[in-house]
């Protein structure tokens, strides 16, 4: 919505900070900027009002934890429109033996670093643990995702090869992301990088057709004129017998007491793949994937941080938990040097960060030994607790506001919602308008919008006032 952003230009706090940045934007070498005061929901709306700076995107926002990831993700994305910004979870690493196990989070992950890479999204927002964990890199997303297109040239050979080297499983009848089907000339794909699948027809050596389709019903949805198919997965591989090679590779390597038990465990596991036998453990063996690490920082133009000094903590409790899991798999002969490695260490993470970071968001001012070139504390800032649903207590609130020239927002939940509040507003005297996506602060009135915030906020400075239900 405009009117938040045209809101924050109304603050003076951000004002400043919105200099700063177009300054170090064209010198990003200039020290980061320091914004406290702010709550979580003016965290949201100081973040997504700098996204609209389109030559600082994409940005990563590192939260303090994942549950606060999330919170920012929907306040950010309710207050300046769907898809804004997207949520990047921490990898659950399947390193020991297991039946099965669910690949959602690998796929959410693939998800938002295709939209940073192919610009999908304005930021990506996650906890200290995902920003630290080790990932695919930049040029190797790029390699292996694969553009589909309407009267494309491309054989079902290609089509099938291509999409077993981005991690696709080919079944049957596909079920969910990252799985294929073929019946004759007909390539079903569920990419993770889109919401539904996608149905080609093949004219001999030509897409004849492309769309979306229902999973359920099978039916065809929308005719398309072109799609990016992700890869699937984090643990890539060109070829099985690739994983094989250099498995032997690192056998060969192992030295110490535990390298005869630790050789045959890695031998078992090249038998399983000769012999056409798929392990649960892909992430096992990602150490070995790709000859140059790379973090989601490596997609990033810019960093905002929320909260350093917990992000540290967060961070410690999760290399902390993540040591003693290697240290147990190193003795069960699962992990050996050369397998050990799946995230940053203390200070290349803190490195990464305070290399990259332009601005911090803390809700009070802490003890720091950084530099900064702004430091900026916004006053007149307060975050506010939903409306309870009382109007009589609405009211009287709406009533003390107006009086002193704020404008009031009120999310009201659903469209129809916002529309009866709004009439009731009317009727008691109010001047109150719905409006599905508010453009601009109206001083003196009360606009009623579909949707919820997590919180509600006040600016005595900008004279803005937003409730939420």
């Amino acid at each position: 919505m405009d009117l938040f952003y045209k809101a924050a230009e109304l603050i003076p706090e951000y004002q400043k900070l919105s200099r700063y940045i177009d300054g170090k934007i064209s010198q990003p070498d200039a020290l980061p900027a320091l914004v406290t005061g702010v709550s979580h929901i003016h965290k949201a709306h100081f973040i997504g009002a700098l996204l609209q700076k389109t030559e600082l995107t994409p940005v990563l926002t590192i939260a303090e934890n994942e549950a606060e990831a999330q919170r920012l993700c929907n306040d950010i994305n309710s207050m300046y429109g769907s898809g804004t910004a997207l949520l990047y979870p921490a990898k659950e690493l399947i390193l020991g033996d297991y039946e099965a196990a669910s690949r959602e989070y690998e796929h959410k992950r693939i998800f938002a670093l295709s939209a940073m890479l192919f610009g999908g999204c304005r930021t990506v927002i996650c906890s200290p643990e995902a920003a630290a964990q080790l990932t695919l890199p930049p040029e190797e997303l790029k390699k292996r995702t694969i553009t589909l297109t309407s009267d494309m040239d491309i054989s079902l050979e290609e089509i099938t090869g291509r999409l077993i080297a981005a991690g696709y499983s080919r079944c049957d009848l596909i079920e969910g992301a990252g799985q294929f089907s073929v019946r004759g000339g007909i390539v079903d794909i569920f990419p993770p990088s889109s919401a539904v699948p996608c149905r080609l027809e093949l004219w001999g050596d030509t897409i004849d057709s492309l769309a979306y389709f229902d999973i359920e019903t099978q039916r065809r949805t929308e005719t398309i004129d072109e799609i990016r198919i992700s890869p699937a997965g984090e643990v890539l591989f060109d070829s099985a017998e690739e994983l094989c090679v250099r498995i032997e590779a690192l056998s060969k390597k192992l030295r110490g007491k535990n390298a005869p038990e630790m050789r045959e465990s890695l031998n078992a596991d090249i038998a399983k793949l000769r012999g056409g036998i798929s392990f649960s453990t892909p992430d096992r063996f990602f150490p070995l994937c790709y000859d140059e690490e790379a973090t989601i920082f490596d997609y990033a133009n810019a960093v905002f941080v929320c909260e350093n000094a917990s992000v540290r903590e967060n961070y410690r409790s999760a290399a902390l938990q993540h040591a003693e899991d290697l240290r147990i798999l190193t003795e069960e002969n699962r992990v050996c040097k050369g397998l050990d490695r799946y995230m940053l260490t203390k200070n290349e993470l803190y490195s990464a960060v305070e290399s990259r970071a332009f601005v911090y968001f803390d809700t009070f001012i802490r003890g720091r030994d950084m530099k900064l070139g702004l430091l900026l504390d916004v006053q007149g800032a307060i975050q506010t607790s939903p409306w309870s649903g009382e109007v009589a207590v609405l009211k009287t609130e709406l009533e003390n506001y107006l009086e002193t020239g704020f404008s009031c927002l009120i999310f009201s939940g659903t469209e129809k919602g916002a529309r009866t509040l709004a009439n009731d507003l009317l009727d008691e005297g109010f001047k109150a308008d719905f409006a599905q996506n508010p453009e601009k602060p109206f001083r003196g009135r009360v606009i009623v919008t579909p949707g919820t915030l997590g919180a509600g906020m006040e600016y005595t400075n900008a004279k803005l006032a937003v409730f939420t239900h």
